[in-house]
């Protein structure tokens, strides 16, 4: 399994397009909470909305405005190919 996750707040990790081998990525967002010391962190499907884009294996940085710049990847997860990469980065911006 591959994805993405970036910590955009304290005890909050925004998570995205979770993929395994020779299946096509998704394009949603998860997010996960770790705010309590020795209790299992929340995790809430979908709760940071869809990306424009299908992709695994990608980069994300949060900017200083919130959004996070998304590049890279493949539609498909496919090590060491670079069969059907996304070539096209995008802006995302959570619901977070």
């Amino acid at each position: 399994m591959c994805g993405d996750a970036v910590m955009y707040d304290q005890g909050k990790i925004i998570t995205g397009s979770p993929s395994y081998e020779t299946i096509e990525a998704a394009n949603s967002a998860a997010i996960i909470t770790i705010d309590k010391v020795n209790q299992s962190a929340s995790v809430v499907p979908n709760a940071g909305g869809r990306m424009k884009y299908k992709r695994t294996f990608h980069s994300s940085v949060i900017l200083p405005d919130g959004s996070m710049f998304v590049s890279g990847g493949q539609v498909v997860r496919l090590p060491f190919n670079e069969s059907q990469a996304q070539m096209t980065p995008e802006l995302f911006l959570s619901n977070v």
